[in-house]
């Protein structure tokens, strides 16, 4: 029992009755804004922005040398 959860209605929880806290993406609107980040994070200053030249020395065939992948068998 955390003190972040107390007060809690579990029961109308559990039956979907509470509005959830966050609802990320009410219209389709709000997913091209930042509607869901606090003000002071969208009046942050951008900085620099970086172009596709600044990554022109990264070589992509080397992105992944030595990495192996095998699925677990599902027979183990």
């Amino acid at each position: 029992d955390h003190p972040f959860f107390e007060g809690w209605n579990w029961k109308a929880m559990a039956h979907g009755a509470l509005p959830p806290p966050i609802s990320p993406c009410e219209s389709e609107l709000s997913i091209l804004h930042a509607t869901n980040f606090d003000d002071q994070f969208t009046r942050m200053s951008v900085g620099n922005r970086l172009s596709m030249e600044d990554f022109s020395d990264l070589d992509d065939d080397d992105a992944f040398v030595g990495f192996n992948f095998e699925a677990p068998s599902a027979c183990a």
